[in-house]
C-alpha cells in the first residue's frame, strides 16, 4: 500500500531528509504532535515531537533519529552488534 492511500491529504508528510527543525516548525504551523515520514511514495515511520527533542540535535535530518547506527558490544573476545533489537554475532 502506498502512503498516499494511508495519509490524510491535510497532513504534510515528512521526508527522512529534513531537520528536527523543520519538522517541529512544521508540527507547530500544524497544531500536531505526531507526522509521517515518507521516502518514494512508501511511508517508513511516524515522528512525534518528543522523539526529536530528545535526541537534542535539531540540525541533523530525521534518519540519524529514525535509523541510528548500530550499537557495538564488546564481550571477552567476541564482538557482537546490535541492531534493531537483536543480536547478532
Amino acid at each position: 500500500m502506498i502512503a498516499r492511500q494511508l495519509i490524510s491529504e491535510t497532513i504534510t508528510p515528512l521526508r527522512s531528509s529534513e531537520t528536527g527543525a523543520g519538522a517541529l516548525e512544521l508540527m507547530d504551523e500544524m497544531r500536531v504532535s505526531h507526522l509521517p515520514i515518507v521516502e518514494d511514495e512508501e511511508l517508513i515511520g511516524l515522528i512525534s515531537d518528543t522523539d526529536i527533542l530528545t535526541y537534542n540535535n535539531l540540525q541533523k535530518a530525521l534518519q540519524a533519529i529514525l535509523f541510528p547506527s548500530p550499537m557495538r558490544m564488546s564481550w571477552r573476545t567476541s564482538t557482537f552488534t546490535m541492531s534493531s533489537g537483536l543480536l547478532m554475532p
